[in-house]
């Protein structure tokens, strides 16, 4: 409201300008305020949760021999965000499904045609086989990026690549 009505920085709706091309551009120009809703909606949470996890690694064993074996500062920190990662990156990925239910509002409200927008017309007049479709395909893509978190994971987590955690 702020930045589109009272401001005039930015469209409230659409996805391209009516007068303009709609390249590239414009299209980026009108995306700024559906993006900002949905990562604004999660940053705190994710800032907070690895804000607890560099807490809680600050005092683990290995920081502490670390540093009485004189390892630079530097390195220690580099350490300790590798290790807070970890767990960061799996409550990301289980975190995925939220930004679909998020995006089905966003573009309700922002006027943008795309898979939440269809879900939302399909609901409104009863045609349950687009409805299905649409709730197979955001099925589809979650798991996808359930799959490629649970790989990085493995590239990142040593224990996980030896068959299990030690």
């Amino acid at each position: 409201m702020v930045f589109s009505v009272q401001l005039g920085w930015f469209p409230s709706s659409g996805m391209k300008d009516v007068r303009g091309d709609g390249g590239l551009v414009d299209r980026l120009y009108h995306m700024v305020l559906p993006l900002s809703v949905l990562v604004l909606a999660h940053v705190g949470v994710f800032a907070r949760f690895l804000q607890e996890n560099v807490k809680a690694e600050k005092h683990r064993y290995y920081v502490e021999v670390a540093r009485a074996n004189g390892v630079p500062e530097r390195a220690i920190r580099k350490m300790i965000l590798r290790n807070a990662i970890i767990p960061y990156i799996n409550y990301v990925g289980v975190t995925i499904p939220s930004f679909f239910g998020g995006s089905i509002v966003v573009e309700t409200l922002f006027g943008w045609s795309g898979l939440g927008q269809l879900l939302v017309k399909a609901v409104m007049v009863k045609d349950f086989p687009v409805l299905m479709g649409a709730i197979l395909i955001t099925g589809v893509v979650v798991v996808i990026c359930l799959f490629v978190i649970d790989v990085l994971m493995i590239c990142l987590n040593p224990r996980l690549r030896r068959g299990g955690i030690v």
